[in-house]
This record gives structure tokens, C-alpha cells and sequence, in this order.
């Protein structure tokens, strides 16, 4: 519920405090004085648009805090709390608001500051407004469903056909992605197979073409290569006068200075490492001097090879190298389409699955829906018979739709006002006395359902009077039972039954006009009535102020001040 509204330098409030009470609390006071002010200081609380033109003039910024108190937690109401990890200390909670001259507006919640965002969700779980001329949220058929939900008892089931219809969306998103990737594969998908085939046939290795090359030019300078081979031989190990032959005999030399002067040690290290490498260079010349003449068959088998390799390198990289990873990046993407293909057989059925789930959990959550909208029907149709609407007949209408989240059920709220008329969507009903009734009479049979703490009511008792006016306070009064309620009012049949009652009036301070809340009791609250009575405090107005709050502290179960 509501426990403190705290307002400073908004429109003409100076700065007030109003500390509301559960049940029935009263806002009343002469036409202009400002008590839809008080509501709409609170929607700007709630995270509703603020302008700077509601800065009261001369001030540079204007606050708002509004501090309820939450003792039972609604599931709607918890889910926002945890998305935006805010904590309840001592099962309070504090929105604030602050609107600057500048146009910048600031939001806190108990002290931690939040986008605006978050106060208007936190408000649509905490209060819910009733204007005359307001499109309220029970006229939305979205709402109307989450309160047929909740009075049927199926909000468990309504949420399972929820999550399901999202991941069956989530899959059909998936398979999009897939047919559409598939779809611009599927061009290109022939030309990949044909060049990994390509390179596949070919398969050449890392250095192929270098070794092609090297084994070409053997085969076609053959003879010379033996002829060179052959004199190189001779000259380093063909003879007793070959340079290794002379080379030993420098490094046995060597080795003896060495022995004397150690700056001869690395020379003759080097010496037998020359010596190695000349017998090495040796050994190679001996084999190339019997290397086999190669066949033209081989020549010509080996010049194909290497064109072979070259085609690929001009094709799809400047080297082997390049080639062999040009051929497994197509032989991934060939994996993954076929991967892909399986993946989407399998979303497929699994979407098929999931929709049969779907369907039968939807048909089971309509069944419910309908008897708990005959049922709705019913009690609205008879409360709005005790509010003298004796002729009109209130149904929720249901239609299947296509499945969505909220699944196969299309809900109206429908009003036949009158014999003969037609019947029409609430939110198509003209007259505010008759919506005033209704939404008195609905908020009545879901009080039960209706989650939503605290509701404000700005002027309900427009176009009623009379006998009228009573069973609307009735009514107020039942529904104050289950909710906290806030009535801005003109009608004293109504404000009689309030446990707290609040005085709007405007002062003229220092040559300022300033709107006061004054919260009224005894003969301060009996003077209240009688001006709302007949317009003047007289003994006559008084004596019937008196009786009628007199009247109401005879009656069970219902608290007044006065």
C-alpha cells in the first residue's frame, strides 16, 4: 500500500507530506483546488512523463517520494525487483523522482538510482489509476487476459504455454538462420566441390614442386652434372695429392703448433670440421657420377606433375602451402552444410514437438479461461445490477486466434448497457457515469484477483448521484476491504466512509497561492461533509453530516474518522 506521499515545489504544492492509511482514504475539497494535483504528483513518481512546466514557479527543481509498504510480493512484482536486483528493507520500498529546470529528471529507488523506466514498472505492479476519461488497464484486452488469468487460477499454466511458445520461436529463429545460410551456400556449393576435387586428385605435399624442379633439371643437365661431379671427386679425395689428402697434412701440422701456442686450437677445430664437410661434398660427387640417365616417359611424367601442381598454385594460392589450406577451409564449410542439414531435420522435429505441447497445454488453459469468464460474467453482470444497472449484461467475450504467447484465446470485455442495445468492447462506452459503474462493479469481483496494492480512483462518482451514489460507496467500501483504495470525490455518501479523510484547499500565502492537504477529523471532517452536502456548512448540512457519519459507525466492519 501507499504509506507516504511526500511532494515539494510541484505545480502549486509548496511542500506537503500525506500519510495514507489501508482501506477507503478520501481526497476532497472545492473544484480547482488542486486535489488532482496530489494524483498526478504520484504518476510522475510512477515513472510517468513529467514537464518542467510542473515545477512550481520560482523553484529550481521539484521531488517527489512515494513510499509503500509491501507485504505480500506479487509474482509480477518479484520478477521486476530481481531483474533489477532491488531489495525491500523492512518491507518498504521508496520511489523517488526529481525534475530539474534544465528538462533532466533523475529516478531513484529506496536511495539507488534507476532509469525512469523502472519506476513506470514498478508503478503498473503497485498502483493502478481510474480516471474519468482515462484509458485504464483493465481496458486493455492485454491486461484483461492477465486478470481472467488470475481469477480463473491459471496463471501457472498461462506462463508454461509462455516459455514454451518462445522457445518454439527461438528454434523457428534457428531454422531461419540455417535455411537462409544453406539457401546462399547451396550457390556456391558446386563450384566448392569441384575445386576440393580438384585439389584432392592432385593432392600435392609441402615442397613437392621444389623436389619436381630439382629432379627436371637433373634429368635434363645430366652429363654435365656427372662430368662436374666427377672432376670436383677427383680433386678433393681422387689421389694422393687431392686437397683433403693435403688438408689432413695442414691440420697434422696445426696440431702440433697447437701443442705449444693455444691460439692454434680453434684453427684446428676448424680444420677437421672442413675436412668432414669436403668428405661429405666427396661422397655426393661419387653418387651423382653414377646417377641413371631418366626416360623421356619419366621426364614427361614429371613436367605433368609440376603443371599440375602450378595450375593449383595460380588458382587458389601462390604456394603448396596456401593450396592445402584453401582446400580445408572449402572442406569445413562443406562440413558444416552438412552438419547444418542435420541440425535443421533435427529443430524441425523438435519444433513440431514442442508445438503439439504447446497446442494441447493452450487448449487445456481456453477450457479454463471460459469457465471462469462464465463465471466473471455472471458476478459483474449482478454487481453492476446492485449499482442500479439493472438492464445491463456484462460478459467476457473469448475467440480463438492463432497461437501466440498468450496462447489460442482472443479476450474482450463486453457491455450491453441497456434492452436493445448492442453489445461493445468497455473501452467503447461513452458515458462516464455508466464507465464509472463498471469499473467500480469489475474492480469489485477481481479484488480478489487483482494483485495490484493500491487503487486511485479520480472522481468515480462522476455523473452518479442519489441512490446511485450510494451503492457506488458500497461498493468502494467492499473493494477497500481488499485493496487500499483512494477516492478524489465530491459526493459525501462516498467520503462518509472513509477511514482517513483528506482536505484539498488553496491558501493565499505571502501572495502566493498554495495548495494544502489537511488530513481531517471530528468536527473538522463533519464541517467537510456538510459543505459537500449542500455547498455551505449550516446547522442543517451539519445535523445531516453527523447522522450520516453516525449511520456508518452503527455498521459492522467498517472503520471511519469522525
Amino acid at each position: 500500500m501507499l504509506e507516504t506521499l511526500y511532494i515539494k515545489d510541484f505545480a502549486l504544492i509548496d511542500e506537503i507530506e500525506i500519510s495514507f492509511t489501508p482501506g477507503l482514504n478520501i481526497l476532497s475539497g472545492e473544484t480547482g483546488a488542486g486535489k488532482s494535483i496530489i494524483v498526478e504528483s504520484l504518476q510522475v513518481a510512477l515513472g510517468e512523463r513529467a514537464s518542467t512546466e510542473l515545477i512550481r514557479t520560482g523553484a529550481e527543481k521539484s521531488r517527489i517520494d512515494a513510499v509503500f509498504r509491501i507485504a505480500n510480493v506479487s509474482n509480477s512484482l518479484l520478477r521486476i525487483l530481481k531483474e533489477y536486483e532491488i531489495e525491500i528493507d523492512d518491507d518498504r520500498i521508496i520511489l523517488s523522482r526529481l525534475i530539474s529546470s534544465d528538462g533532466r529528471s533523475k529516478a531513484w529507488v529506496s536511495g539507488t538510482p534507476v532509469p525512469v523506466s523502472v519506476l513506470l514498472n514498478l508503478g503498473n505492479q503497485l498502483v493502478d489509476f481510474h480516471g474519468q476519461h482515462e484509458h485504464q488497464s483493465v481496458l486493455k484486452s492485454s491486461c484483461q487476459l492477465e486478470l481472467l488469468d488470475t481469477f480463473a487460477n491459471t496463471v501457472a499454466l498461462c506462463e508454461d504455454v509462455r516459455d514454451k511458445f518462445f522457445a518454439m520461436k527461438k528454434i523457428e529463429e534457428e531454422i531461419a538462420d540455417i535455411e537462409e545460410m544453406t539457401q546462399r551456400q547451396n550457390r556456391e556449393l558446386d563450384l566448392l566441390k569441384h575445386e576440393l576435387n580438384e585439389i584432392e586428385q592432385v593432392s600435392p605435399s609441402i615442397g613437392e614442386d621444389e623436389t619436381l624442379r630439382s629432379q627436371l633439371s637433373c634429368a635434363v643437365n645430366l652429363e654435365n652434372i656427372r662430368r662436374n661431379a666427377r672432376e670436383v671427386y677427383e680433386l678433393l679425395s681422387g689421389s694422393d695429392i687431392s686437397v683433403i689428402v693435403f688438408l689432413h697434412r695442414v691440420q697434422s701440422m696445426v696440431g702440433e703448433l697447437q701443442k705449444h701456442d693455444t691460439t692454434f686450437e680453434s684453427f684446428y677445430s676448424r680444420l677437421e670440421e672442413i675436412q668432414c664437410e669436403l668428405q661429405e661434398l666427396a661422397r655426393e660427387c661419387e653418387r651423382c657420377c653414377s646417377m641413371v640417365e631418366i626416360s623421356e616417359e619419366e621426364i614427361e611424367r614429371l613436367n605433368q606433375r609440376l603443371n599440375q601442381i602450378n595450375r593449383l598454385k595460380h588458382k587458389y594460392g601462390n604456394t603448396i602451402e596456401e593450396v592445402l589450406e584453401y582446400a580445408q577451409r572449402a572442406r569445413s564449410t562443406l562440413d558444416k552444410v552438412i552438419n547444418s542439414e542435420q541440425r535443421l531435420e533435427n529443430l524441425k522435429k523438435q519444433k513440431d514437438e514442442l508445438y503439439k505441447e504447446i497446442i494441447q497445454s493452450a487448449e487445456k488453459l481456453s477450457m479454463q479461461r471460459k469457465i471462469a469468464g462464465e463465471t466473471l460474467s455472471s458476478h459483474v453482470t449482478q454487481s453492476l445490477k446492485d449499482l442500479a444497472m439493472k438492464d445491463a449484461v456484462f460478459r467476457v467475450g473469448i475467440e480463438r486466434c492463432p497461437l501466440y504467447a498468450g496462447g489460442i484465446d482472443k479476450i474482450e470485455f463486453l457491455l450491453t448497457p441497456n434492452i436493445g442495445e448492442l453489445e461493445k468492447p468497455l473501452r467503447q462506452i461513452a458515458s462516464g457515469g455508466e464507465m464509472s459503474r463498471i469499473m467500480l462493479a469489475l474492480k469489485t469481483e477481481l479484488a480478489r484477483a487483482d494483485q495490484i496494492p493500491t487503487l486511485i480512483f479520480d472522481e468515480i462518482d462522476a455523473g452518479v448521484g442519489g441512490m446511485v451514489a450510494r451503492k457506488v460507496a458500497s461498493k468502494l467500501a467492499e473493494l477497500a476491504c481488499h485493496h487500499q483504495v483512494i477516492v478524489i470525490t465530491h459526493i459525501p455518501q462516498i467520503a462518509v466512509l472513509g477511514a482517513s479523510h483528506f482536505q484539498i484547499s488553496k491558501e493565499n500565502i505571502d501572495n502566493r497561492t498554495i495548495t494544502c492537504v489537511k488530513p481531517l477529523k471530528g468536527d473538522e471532517r463533519i464541517k467537510e461533509i456538510a459543505r459537500m452536502l449542500d455547498g455551505s456548512v449550516s446547522e442543517i448540512s451539519l445535523k445531516h453530516a453527523h447522522e450520516l457519519l453516525k449511520e456508518v459507525k452503527q455498521k459492522k466492519g467498517v472503520k471511519t474518522d469522525g
